[in-house]
């Protein structure tokens, strides 16, 4: 029924209305599908909705993790699966393995304030909702964070953490997650099922402690900056250089607290982005030092990256509508919508290995006719 709704962009109150129209004994009631999909996410001991009060004390935020527990016990098990049926082909011994994290938006519409000028917020605003910007414009929405093989890897989804930050409506001692967290949790998933070799972010994780996590493992990061004025300075340099169109600043400490962790490579290249200061983008990498004549390879690589941003488009359209600000609900759509997209992507993925075609050739079949025959596929076998 899930599927259904997927392929449809429907509801759970559509396809059950679909199911009575055409006396369809196999879909259930909208109400029993909807109870059904809150039971994956319920942790155990507990029955119900979180309310308001159980955001207010300082043990908010176990509350939302025993809600992703739940739910990531199921999606990691789907995941191994998954996983396992491509390393039959033996992909991940012969080939890097890169990874890329980010975070997705799921818009939520009603306003948060009871009155802003005040400063007053809705008491009963759902807490997981947090505020952001996009193309300009100030948002607000359930935000989660994936970790996805990119590269020459089938773009397989390893791990989903919910993420909540404190935003404008909020008091400023509001629970949040930070981001060095949330990349150590993914990793975490992540290193459950693959080796990895390299991790990519964007500029929204340029954070000491996300580095040092990274460097710890003995891993690869490589991400964007946002671009500082001694950075502007240095592309000036390149800029007036008569043959340079690149160049790299080595050994730059990086510090926890203080202390000196490691030392990275900062990258400057010319930008494709038109707003890009001085056209040039900056990048961080902890790999050993840079040679002036690797950086344009290097930073090519991190166009892989954007493999990420057609998975989020992919999994919006599967995601069922819904108004529910159960968050159980809501996280659980998320996943299951993912687990559809990783399947999608296996299948193809297995064609193209049948038909012995590029791994990273354009999919063999669509993702909505694939969700259309999983429905067809599953409502048959029961």
């Amino acid at each position: 029924m899930f599927a259904s709704i997927c392929a449809n962009k429907g509801s759970a109150h559509s396809e059950a209305e679909y199911g009575w129209l055409t006396d369809d004994d196999l879909i259930c009631d909208d109400s029993t599908f909807l109870r059904a999909i809150k039971k994956i996410a319920t942790p155990e001991g507990s029955d119900g909705q979180l309310t308001f009060e159980d955001f207010v004390d300082d043990d908010s935020m176990p509350e939302i993790d025993r809600i992703r527990d739940s739910v990531m016990t199921a999606f990691n098990a789907a995941t191994e699966n998954v996983v396992n049926s491509i390393r039959g082909d033996d992909p991940f011994d012969s080939r890097e393995t890169v990874a890329a994290i980010d975070i997705t938006h799921e818009q939520f519409h009603v306003w948060p304030w009871e009155d802003k000028e005040a400063g007053i917020a809705k008491p009963d605003y759902p807490k997981m909702v947090s505020g952001y910007k996009k193309d300009g414009e100030y948002k607000r929405g359930y935000k989660y964070a994936t970790i996805t093989l990119v590269g020459d890897h089938a773009p397989i989804v390893l791990g989903i953490e919910p993420v909540k930050e404190n935003s404008a409506w909020e008091p400023d001692d509001s629970p949040s997650y930070s981001k060095a967290d949330l990349v150590s949790r993914l990793l975490d998933r992540a290193e459950q099922f693959v080796d990895l070799d390299t991790v990519m972010f964007d500029r929204g994780f340029y954070v000491n402690r996300v580095y040092a996590d990274v460097h710890e493992r003995g891993l690869t990061y490589l991400s964007p900056v946002p671009t500082y004025e001694d950075d502007l300075a240095a592309i000036q340099n390149i800029q007036e250089h008569p043959t340079a169109d690149a160049a790299v600043k080595h050994d730059v400490p990086v510090r926890i607290d203080g202390e000196l962790h490691h030392e990275a490579e900062y990258l400057y290249a010319p930008s494709t982005s038109d707003d890009a200061d001085g056209k040039y983008a900056v990048f961080v990498t902890n790999e050993d030092r840079v040679e002036p004549a690797e950086i344009r390879s290097i930073v090519n690589g991190y166009s892989r990256r954007w493999d990420i941003e057609n998975q989020y488009k992919s999994i919006k359209d599967f995601m069922p509508k819904t108004s529910s600000t159960d968050y159980r609900l809501r996280l659980c759509n998320f996943a299951l919508s993912t687990l559809i997209y990783n399947l999608w992507r296996l299948t193809d993925y297995l064609i193209k290995v049948a038909l012995d075609e590029p791994i990273r050739s354009p999919p063999e079949i669509t993702a909505k006719t694939f969700v259309r025959a999983l429905g067809d596929f599953l409502r048959e076998v029961g």
